[in-house]
């Protein structure tokens, strides 16, 4: 990401629909697998401002690594501790974690690397920990945005639970987001593709009320959907898997 991009993020992920919906999504998914543990050592990969990270702490030791220093200084100055890392070189010993997270991290790995990363990953987590991730998803989605941050690839559910099972882990819950809005999303992107084909832009903006509240009141109808039943289809798709 550019300089200017992680500065957006850290200005509006708090407050902008799309950050805070999906982070509510993503840990009402998250919570039934770990609400009644002790507390957890968590390593959140790709951290990039930490407002995921400041979430993760109340389930424990929350740490965080990004390759950005930009991203690492911003997390400091918030008071988490984040150190730099990759993908590859997550600066953990192996099998000290109790759960690993992930947040629009690996759709940067190369298709053909995504089951080498994902063992990578198994290995620093303990037998029994978890992997919990948000990524996008279906490529018919894909559009400037993935040009302007260099996505490599988009998921979708049959990939990613053979990928997890090559790694090590066993698939515990695996379901796209971001469905209602996903006809509109995709109608304009396929829009944009037909008038600049080649353009990347970053989708990261503020956005004014009342568009906000409405946007985010989508997603949490989504969330609440989610309490009973996996969605068909989505712009994003959440995965939680457990260490074998």
């Amino acid at each position: 990401m550019t300089e200017d991009e992680i500065h957006k993020i850290a200005a509006i992920e708090q407050h902008q629909w799309w950050y805070r919906g999906t982070r509510e999504i993503c840990f009402a998914l998250l919570d039934p697998f770990i609400a009644h543990r002790p507390p957890l050592d968590i390593l959140d990969v790709g951290c990039g401002t930490g407002g995921n990270l400041l979430a993760l702490a109340s389930y424990g030791h929350a740490r965080g690594i990004d390759i950005d220093p930009l991203c690492v200084d911003y997390c400091r100055h918030k008071g988490l501790d984040v150190c730099p890392g990759t993908l590859t070189d997550l600066q953990q010993p192996r099998a000290s974690l109790d759960l690993l997270t992930m947040f629009d991290v690996l759709y940067h790995v190369e298709p053909h690397e995504t089951v080498g990363v994902l063992r990578g990953m198994a290995d620093a987590v303990r037998r029994g920990g978890l992997i919990a991730f948000r990524e996008p998803a279906m490529h018919i989605a894909r559009g400037w945005h993935d040009r302007a941050v260099n996505g490599r690839q988009r998921f979708n559910k049959p990939g990613i639970a053979a990928s997890l099972r090559a790694a090590g882990f066993e698939p515990l819950r695996i379901t796209y987001l971001n469905t209602i809005l996903f006809p509109p999303i995709v109608l304009v992107r396929r829009l944009q593709d037909l008038r600049q084909p080649d353009l990347a832009k970053s989708d990261v903006e503020d956005t004014g009320e009342p568009i906000n509240s409405l946007l985010l009141a989508l997603l949490r109808a989504e969330r609440a959907l989610l309490r009973v039943t996996d969605l068909p289809f989505g712009v994003s798709l959440f995965a939680i898997a457990r260490r074998t």
